[in-house]
C-alpha cells in the first residue's frame, strides 16, 4: 500500500505535471487525463499510456526514470516510437521493448523479458502500453508480485476499472495475473502460452 507520504508527493507531482502548459513561458505539454499516469510504488514504478515526448521528458526529469518498459514493442518508423527511443536514447534512460497485445496471453519469451527486466532494470521505471489500462494493469500487477512480493490479490488491483480496465472486453490480461507465478522456471516450464 502507498502511504500517506506517498500519496501526498505523488498528488504534487501530478498537480505540478497538470500545470505545466500554462503561461507564456511554459514549454512543457501539460500531463492529461489521457495519459493515465500512476504511482506503482513511488520512487520506484510509475504506469501511464502512451505520453508524448514533451510529457515523458518531463517525468524523465522530474521523477528521475531510468527505464521505460514499452509493451507496445518495437516498432521502428512510427512516429511516437522514434520520439520516444530518441529522446530516451538522448537522456540515457534503457528502452525495454515488450511486444504484449491485450487480447491474448503474451509469448513465453515476452513474458520472460518482462519478468527479466523488472528484477534488473535500474529503477525507477516507467511501463506504457497505448492507453495505460490493460497490458500496463498487468504488468504493474506482474511488477508488484516478482519485485515487492505482493499477494495476486493485491497485485490484481492495478487492473481496475479506475485506470479503464474492463475485464469483460479483455479477460485475458486478468487470466495472465490469475495463473501468473513469480518464478522464472515457471515461466519456461509451466506457462501455458507458446
Amino acid at each position: 500500500m502507498v502511504s500517506t507520504r506517498g500519496r501526498m508527493l505523488a498528488g504534487l507531482v501530478t498537480l505540478t505535471l497538470a500545470g505545466c502548459g500554462y503561461g507564456v513561458y511554459d514549454n512543457f505539454a501539460p500531463l492529461r487525463l489521457t495519459d493515465n499516469f500512476h504511482v506503482i510504488e513511488w520512487g520506484r514504478a510509475y504506469r501511464s499510456a502512451q505520453l508524448d515526448t514533451q510529457t515523458l521528458g518531463l517525468l524523465v526529469d522530474i521523477l528521475g526514470i531510468r527505464t521505460v518498459v514499452n509493451l507496445r514493442g518495437e516498432n521502428e518508423s512510427e512516429p511516437w516510437y522514434d520520439n520516444e527511443s530518441t529522446l530516451l536514447e538522448a537522456r540515457g534512460v534503457e528502452l525495454v521493448d515488450v511486444r504484449m497485445s491485450a487480447n491474448e496471453l503474451p509469448p513465453r519469451a515476452e513474458l520472460l523479458k518482462l519478468y527479466d527486466t523488472f528484477l534488473t532494470a535500474e529503477e525507477p521505471i516507467l511501463m506504457h502500453c497505448r492507453a495505460g489500462s490493460d497490458r500496463v494493469g498487468a504488468a504493474a500487477a506482474i511488477w508488484r508480485m516478482v519485485v515487492l512480493g505482493d499477494d495476486r490479490e493485491e497485485a490484481a488491483q492495478e487492473l481496475c476499472i479506475c485506470y479503464g480496465h474492463f475485464q469483460a472486453a479483455t479477460p485475458e490480461m486478468d487470466e495472465l495475473v490469475r495463473i501468473f507465478q513469480p518464478d522464472r522456471s515457471w515461466i519456461e516450464r509451466e506457462y501455458p502460452a507458446p
